[in-house]
Order: C-alpha cells, then sequence, then structure tokens
C-alpha cells in the first residue's frame, strides 16, 4: 500500500511538473542532472540523455557558456535559492534568453536530497530591454540638443542623467550634480521644500510641479518651475523620471513687485481715515477696508455680497437702496446720506460715495466707495435748525424784530416781527 502511495504521488507530481508552463530539471547533488519535464525537452529537441551531457553540446550560447559552467558548478554549493540568466538553443537552432532559478529541496534532517531549476523565457523581456535602451539613447541625443534645462531620475529619485545646457548653466559634472541636495545647487531656503515635494512624487508617481532657486555657474540663484513627468513600461511601472526647468526669475520678480505693491495698497487703503470698501458690477460687495471692519466689528464674510446692509439703519435703508441701484442702471457716481450700526449698536450718519471703474471700452468692471462720517455736522445742524427755530419763537412771544445783512452781496433779511413793526 505504501509502495502504491508513493507511486500516484510520483505520477501526480510528474503531471504537475508537465503542466508547468515552464521548462523543469532536477539535479541530484552527487550526479548531476537526473530529470527534466517534457516542456523542456521539447524546447531542447533533446532527449534527457542527451541534456545530461549539456556541457559537449552547444545547447548554450557559445559567449554564455564559461558563466553558465561556472554557475552550474557554484550553485549547489550556496544552499539556497539563487538565479541566473543564459541563451538556450532552440530545436530549430535558435538561441532565446531564459532565466534559471534553482530551490534546493530538503530531507527531514535539512540534508539537501534535489535541486530543482525553474527555466523560463524571457526572450521578449530581453528584446523590450534592448529596444527601450536604444530608444533612451536617441532620447538622449534629443535631451542633449534641447534648448532647455533637463535632468533625468531614477524611479527611486537618484539622478541619472542632466542635458548639456543644464550642467553648462551649473558649472558642474554630472557627478557632482548627484549630490545636489547638499553641494548648493538649490537655494538654502528652499533645499528641504523641494526635496521633500519632489521625493512626495517619487513614492506616489504624481507628476512634479513646483518653483525653486536654483544657482548658476557664478553664483547667482534665480527662480526656476520644476515639471516632472514619470516614463512607465507596458505594464505600467515607472522606468525614469523627465524633468523640465523653467527660468521664472523674470515673472518672479515682477510678481513680487506686483505683491509688494498691492501690499502697500492695502496699507494705505486700511489707513484712510474713513470706510472704504468696493464692489462688483452687479453691486455685491467683495472688499472693506480694516477701518470698515473695525467700525462694524464683523468679518469680511459677515459682510460680503449684500449682507453689509444689515448695518444699515432700517429707515434709510430703502433711500440708499434707492441710490445704490440708479447708479448701477446710469453707471453713474452717486451719493447718499444714511446711519450705519457700529459695533457698540449705536448709529451714527455717513455719507455713502461710490465711483465707478471702468475698462478701455467703458464698461463698469469694479465700484469703489467710501462712507465718511458726518455725525458731528448733522448734529451741528439738527443744533442750528433748533436754534434758529427758538430764536423766531422767542421773537414772535416777545414781538422783538431782527435782520441778517450779507456783506459780500449785500443782502438784507428781515424777520416778520420787524416788518410788523
Amino acid at each position: 500500500e505504501a509502495n502504491e502511495a508513493l507511486q500516484r504521488e510520483v505520477a501526480e507530481r510528474q503531471r504537475t511538473e508537465e503542466a508547468i508552463p515552464a521548462g523543469i530539471i532536477v539535479v541530484s547533488p552527487e550526479s548531476g542532472i537526473i530529470g527534466a519535464n517534457k516542456q523542456l525537452l521539447g524546447y531542447l529537441g533533446y532527449s534527457l540523455e542527451v541534456l545530461k551531457q549539456w556541457t559537449t553540446t552547444d545547447m548554450v550560447h557559445p559567449d554564455d557558456f564559461d558563466g553558465t559552467l561556472n554557475y552550474f558548478r557554484s550553485f549547489m554549493s550556496l544552499g539556497r535559492e539563487s538565479q541566473h540568466e543564459v541563451r538556450i538553443r532552440r530545436f530549430d537552432g535558435v538561441y532565446r534568453w531564459f532565466q534559471v532559478r534553482n530551490n534546493p529541496l530538503r530531507d527531514a534532517d535539512g540534508r539537501i536530497i534535489r535541486w530543482y531549476g525553474l527555466l523560463t523565457d524571457i526572450d521578449d523581456q530581453k528584446q523590450a530591454e534592448h529596444a527601450l535602451r536604444e530608444s533612451e539613447g536617441q532620447l538622449r541625443l534629443v535631451v542633449n540638443t534641447t534648448p532647455g534645462l533637463i535632468a533625468t531620475f531614477a524611479p527611486n529619485g537618484v539622478p541619472d542623467d542632466v542635458n548639456e545646457q543644464f550642467l553648462a548653466y551649473l558649472g558642474q559634472t554630472l557627478e557632482e550634480f548627484t549630490n545636489w541636495p547638499t553641494n548648493g545647487t538649490v537655494h538654502p531656503a528652499d533645499v528641504e521644500r523641494h526635496v521633500r515635494t519632489l521625493m512626495r512624487s517619487f513614492e506616489s508617481g504624481h507628476p512634479i510641479d513646483t518653483e525653486t532657486r536654483l544657482r548658476r555657474f557664478d553664483g547667482l540663484y534665480r527662480w526656476f518651475q520644476v515639471r516632472g513627468l514619470p516614463a512607465r513600461d507596458p505594464d505600467g511601472h515607472i522606468v525614469r523620471w523627465y524633468c523640465l526647468m523653467t527660468d521664472i526669475d523674470d515673472r518672479k520678480l515682477a510678481e513680487d513687485a506686483v505683491t509688494a505693491s498691492e501690499r502697500n495698497l492695502q496699507v494705505t487703503v486700511d489707513t484712510i481715515p474713513a470706510l472704504a470698501w468696493s464692489a462688483r458690477p452687479d453691486g455685491t460687495a467683495d472688499f472693506f477696508n480694516r477701518h470698515y471692519l473695525d467700525y462694524v466689528g464683523q468679518s469680511p464674510d459677515q459682510l460680503k455680497d449684500w449682507a453689509w446692509t444689515s448695518a444699515v439703519h432700517p429707515d434709510d435703508l430703502p433711500r440708499l437702496g434707492a441710490a445704490w441701484e440708479n447708479a448701477r442702471e446710469t453707471n453713474a457716481s452717486t451719493e447718499c446720506e444714511a446711519r450705519l450700526r457700529g459695533a457698540n449698536g449705536t448709529y451714527r450718519w455717513f455719507i455713502f460715495r461710490a465711483n465707478p471703474l471702468r475698462d478701455e471700452t467703458g464698461k463698469v468692471v469694479r465700484w469703489y466707495g467710501v462712507n465718511t462720517d458726518i455725525e458731528d455736522r448733522k448734529r451741528a445742524e439738527d443744533e442750528l435748525r433748533r436754534s434758529e427755530a427758538s430764536l423766531i419763537d422767542a421773537q414772535r412771544v416777545s414781538s422783538v424784530g431782527s435782520f441778517t445783512w450779507l456783506p459780500d452781496t449785500d443782502e438784507v433779511s428781515l424777520s416778520d416781527e420787524l416788518y410788523s413793526i
């Protein structure tokens, strides 16, 4: 029964070996090759007896023979899995590349009793690699003649190649450039961020798009936009990164000038002793200066669009809204008096003035406005009106008249009481 079970196990193993779509070779530590599956023998066009004498045949390509013989003699001494690549002759005389992987089989005591070798055809892969190398050679020629700064990196981010224009700009050799994170190629203030950005792309496979300062051969740093894309093989694996550096130093200087100008303008607007604001062509507010925000005690988000009207006195809002609507319809300047609630809840009188900003065609592209506090003037006017009313009442009660004389125009006005006298 044991013998029958063993025979069934051997038969099953043989059927498994024959079904594997690769060549299999069995090697004894004492006597060498002792077995091979049908796939390998069919490929070679040999019998097992001929395969055992492979060193006397043309099975291995002449250029690979010495290396393969040395590998065959040494892999058993390693005591572990090993592999080797070799060109093996097909029955029709064509040599194809194979990867040979050997693994030991051990008994219960750990002694190696067999070696099993798996021969996998990798000729198509080798041809693809060769074609890729030729393509890369042509690409390198194009890269070196491109009027731009180009660098290539291995999948792990190690510098691989740099075109001549880039080396001329840096004043470095390729070997010097490989130490770019530490040799001052990138501005010290940018290097940590730049390394972090590149490594994130190298690890994730996402495109590179960043800005950094690179040192020119004369020591001057200039701003560059760095863009990189990965090149992938047919299986989608990244095989190389290609990066293009574009000089944007002049643009950065212009942007810095604009930023400084905008910052100065912001400071100026915020220090104007009035409530300044701006609105879109449709009248929705999009900016309030610091004085405006401090006065109403609200944030820009709380005032944007039409929310600013919540701070206008309810009795004045219809009149102010009508003036603002008329200004937008006529595209003309406007002004209107209304009360505005402060952060303390008290209303003060302001005069709202708005002027349109037009483009070269005359179209209104923005509205700019200033709200000026006229509370003191309004109180003075009210006090004057009350004083004049009191004077009129006093004259009427006391039957005392009065007159006014304007020297500039020689105009004289008499009160009703004086006329009655």
